[in-house]
């Protein structure tokens, strides 16, 4: 993983509707 890098997370902990969903995030450090 490179600072740049658009890499899909797991969100923990999960919140009613967005269970079980990964969502991108740019790698920034």
């Amino acid at each position: 993983m490179r600072r740049g890098d658009v890499v899909l997370v797991d969100l923990d902990p999960t919140r009613g509707s967005e269970a079980n969903k990964q969502r991108p995030a740019v790698v920034v450090s």
